[in-house]
Parts: structure tokens; C-alpha cells; sequence
């Protein structure tokens, strides 16, 4: 039996078959370029001093405050976004989410 119509089915399920794609527009490329701008090119976590590529622990990762789920307003919003490194964004961030908890003791990210 083929496969494909289940992994149609998850995608759909899990949404991001649908909005995935708006990372790849010129629309977000310039918006996040305008978040790493505003936040000074700094992780708004850390503080470190984010950088271009993708396999360096310190790249820019620009990420929603508030998950988007979809939503084209939320996701393209300049206030929603928060320039993160990825080693923030993929361990602190995610496990934030996970958790359920997003807002830390200090009171980043509303």
C-alpha cells in the first residue's frame, strides 16, 4: 500500500502543509531581515551577537512570539517576531512551547 495519501492526510492535519509555505515568500525574507534589524542583530534570549548561515549555533533565527498556527496576520506581523540564535530557538524556545510556558520570570516574549 502506498504511502502517500497518510503523509497527505498528517500534513493537512498538522497544518503545515498549508502555511509552510509562507516561509518561503519575499514577503517574509524581507520582514525577517527587518526583525534581526530592529532587534540589533542580537538574540533577544542571550544576547549574543547572531550570525548568517545555518549550522553555526549563534545563525539568526527569526521566531513568532506567539505561534501563528496559520493565522497570515499574526504571521506577518513585525510585532510578533523576535530574532532568536538557534541554539535559543531550538532549546530554551522549544521547550518553552512544549511546556506550555511562554513568558519567562523576567518577562520576555508576551
Amino acid at each position: 500500500m502506498c504511502s502517500e495519501p497518510r503523509r497527505r492526510q498528517t500534513l493537512s492535519r498538522s497544518g503545515n502543509g498549508e502555511y509552510h509555505r509562507l516561509y518561503q515568500t519575499a514577503a517574509w525574507r524581507k520582514l525577517r531581515l527587518q526583525a534581526i534589524a530592529r532587534d540589533g542583530g542580537r538574540c533577544r534570549m542571550c544576547d549574543c551577537h547572531v550570525v548568517s548561515g545555518r549550522s553555526d549555533p549563534r545563525a539568526a533565527e527569526v521566531d513568532h512570539i506567539q505561534p501563528h498556527r496559520g493565522d497570515r496576520a499574526l504571521f506577518f506581523s513585525l510585532g510578533n517576531l523576535q530574532t532568536l540564535c538557534k541554539f535559543c530557538h531550538s532549546t530554551a524556545k522549544q521547550r518553552m512551547e512544549r511546556g506550555g510556558r511562554m513568558q519567562r520570570d523576567d518577562g520576555w516574549a508576551p
